[in-house]
């Protein structure tokens, strides 16, 4: 299986993004991981880019209407909405290769990906931006 390897590549940015803090689970009820108990579902094109979700009609939907035809499951989990001591993390976009890459808000990663021509789609989920003690592996 091949998947889209651009310097902002989804399959980079996200090993990058699980190494950076973004918890596999979320199990502790306190802390900055208590909160991150949403499913990310990850669906990819056989030959392309991988797409990241925290919605299960939006998996849905790219894999019925775009062709991300193979699901690769749950890497990880997250919060749909803002709590303590987690940090947005943005989804963009690139109009020219059609690929998908997620940053930390703020972050250089961010702002170089935005030079390069990505753009910006948005707060897509959040996540600890550190590892935490209370988040398990």
């Amino acid at each position: 299986m091949r998947r889209t390897t651009t310097a902002f590549g989804a399959v980079a940015v996200l090993a990058g993004l699980i190494a950076g803090g973004f918890a596999p689970q979320a199990t502790a009820a306190a802390g900055p991981c208590g909160g991150m108990a949403t499913a990310v579902t990850q669906v990819a094109k056989p030959s392309g880019p991988a797409l990241l979700t925290p919605y299960p009609a939006e998996a849905t939907s790219a894999t019925n209407v775009y062709g991300f035809s193979e699901n690769l499951g749950t890497p990880f989990y997250a919060s749909t909405w803002q709590t303590g001591g987690l940090t947005p993390a943005h989804r963009i976009f690139h109009p020219t290769t059609n690929d998908f890459g997620w940053f930390l808000e703020g972050s250089a990663g961010l702002a170089s990906a935005l030079a390069s021509g990505y753009v910006d789609q948005g707060t897509n989920f959040f996540v600890a931006a550190q590892a935490d003690a209370q988040c398990t592996v």
